[in-house]
């Protein structure tokens, strides 16, 4: 059984990804981000037979979903009103008669964790992929520090460079304001100019898949995702869901969003944007556009502008004074050096990933 590992690039729909692949009877997934954290690391070194229960407690909204209401699973279905909820009793039962089974292994362990909760939810078929959404690449580190198998790949989705940077950012302003600095808008510019390079260095196949292609081309992508993991296609593959009731995107986004959009189109915050910050980050990015087809807009200027602030560090540092936040106006200016020097030292690189 293969086990893919699914990374975010910058707000660029890997809940979506894989709500997409919620009700394929190939597929075996937890309803959310498993946040292989230090948390989740240590209950790998309990006692075998008290996982189940710490599990439950790290993610108590994999068992009722009406505790998950960030990424909005307290209001799934065509009304908006429907949840899921998963036998805690039946979870444990099965986790512990398959330890009888296989030596309690890491890996195995990981593997009996996704097994008995997709024998709780009722949900037997056989399966021929695990995908783990581990989401953050920092959380990635951690995972694959204890994961070692040569079966386990990358799913990484992308989004047009401008947008993934624009999106987050007007998101969080609108929904939180209060949370967004210099830190923030640093891990989104990182993860945007330097996230495959990242994920490059855990030496694993990785495969990309752009938000774009999710809505406009979805059939042909998800037959090519199916080709890529030697899985058959269903109908399923086609519908934004989680425990096959309908979802509406997380309350980040606070408008609902309406599952696969064939009208979905690239779209920016022009105004978040001078003209030498397009340049610079189409510059570092040509390779990456050039092979995943993302139009350029700019000619290249000279690479000393780098060195001058970008808009999107201009609007956060409006937003710190509007709050008064003396710490983080303070790292701002840290997270701007060292934005420069991410800048200063990234050249175009080799693109070697493959294309879903």
């Amino acid at each position: 059984m293969k086990i893919a590992i699914l990374l975010a690039g910058s707000r660029a729909g890997s809940d979506f990804f894989a709500s997409l692949l919620d009700g394929h009877s190939q597929i075996c997934q937890f309803p959310g981000d498993f946040v292989y954290d230090q948390k989740l690391k240590k209950i790998f070194n309990l006692d075998p037979n008290l996982i189940p229960d710490e599990f439950i407690k790290l993610f108590p909204h994999f068992f009722n979903s009406r505790l998950n209401k960030r990424e909005r699973h307290d209001k799934l279905g065509k009304n908006k009103n429907e949840f899921y909820v998963v036998d805690e009793l039946k979870f444990k039962k099965r986790f512990i008669s398959n330890l009888k089974l296989k030596k309690a292994s890491k890996i195995n362990l990981l593997l009996n964790l996704h097994e008995s909760y997709s024998f709780s939810s009722n949900d037997r078929g056989k399966k021929k992929l695990i995908l783990i959404n581990v989401h953050l690449i920092e959380w990635a580190k951690i995972f694959f520090r204890d994961f070692r198998s040569k079966e386990i790949e990358i799913i990484y989705t992308t989004r047009y460079p401008l947008s993934g940077l624009s999106s987050p950012l007007k998101d969080w302003l609108e929904y939180k304001p209060k949370a967004v600095g210099p830190d923030f808008m640093y891990y989104h510019i990182e993860l945007v100019l330097n996230g495959i390079n990242m994920i490059t260095k855990f030496k694993k196949k990785i495969h990309v898949v752009k938000l774009e292609n999710l809505h406009q081309e979805n059939v042909k992508t998800m037959k090519n995702f199916c080709r890529a993991f030697n899985l058959k296609y269903e109908n399923s593959l086609k519908y934004s869901t989680f425990f096959k009731k309908k979802w509406w995107g997380d309350k980040s986004s606070k408008k609902y969003l309406d599952g696969v959009n064939k009208k979905f189109k690239i779209s920016y915050e022009k105004s978040y944007f001078y003209k030498r910050d397009v340049s610079n980050i189409e510059q570092i990015l040509q390779k990456e556009l050039k092979v995943l087809k993302y139009p350029k807009i700019n000619k290249y200027p000279e690479k000393k502008s780098i060195f001058l602030p970008m808009k999107i560090e201009l609007i956060i540092l409006i937003n710190l004074f509007k709050f008064i936040k003396i710490k983080s106006l303070i790292k701002f200016f840290y997270y701007f050096l060292k934005r420069i020097f991410l800048m200063y030292q990234l050249k175009s690189q080799k693109f070697l990933v493959t294309k879903i």
